[in-house]
């Protein structure tokens, strides 16, 4: 048997005005810090492009269908490094993004120049010209940031 509820009988839960009105003016400021950041720039992180006291080489990858990862400097083409399938663990992972988004993008993977580049500061950095990506290889600890500095020299 079902008990018959009135409406007078309903509890009525009411939320006290100055907690909505201080809702609302945390989302109004909100959108207006998210606005005045978006229009000054403020928190944004810009890296300086490379400069004459920066190593670059420009470099490209060889996939074979045997899963070998050959690195090429893109100037003489000769192989500064090959991977055969199940090393270069940190290289070949670190690429996958860039893969994805050139793939994503419909771009070509093998062959097309990246730009690797040792700052003054000792930073070491993997772009994409072609999409504009860019990898902070020292974020990722020094035994990793070593894989990349070989195939600098």
């Amino acid at each position: 048997m079902m008990a018959n509820v009135h409406d007078d009988e309903i509890p009525q839960i009411g939320v006290p005005r100055p907690a909505l009105v201080g809702a609302g003016l945390l989302i109004l400021v909100t959108i207006l810090l998210a606005w005045s950041a978006r229009l000054t720039g403020a928190g944004q992180t810009v890296l300086p492009a490379p400069d004459s006291g920066a190593y670059t080489r420009e470099i490209a990858f060889q996939t074979a269908a045997d899963g070998d990862l050959k690195v090429l400097d893109v100037g003489s083409q000769q192989v500064i490094a090959a991977y055969r399938e199940g090393e270069g663990g940190f290289v070949r992972g670190s690429l996958r993004a860039l893969r994805y988004e050139r793939e994503r993008r419909g771009l070509a993977f093998d062959g097309a120049p990246y730009r690797l580049v040792e700052w003054r500061n000792g930073r070491l950095t993997l772009d994409d010209p072609e999409t504009g990506y860019h990898i902070e290889l020292n974020a990722f600890g020094p035994n990793n940031v070593a894989a990349y500095r070989t195939l600098l020299h």
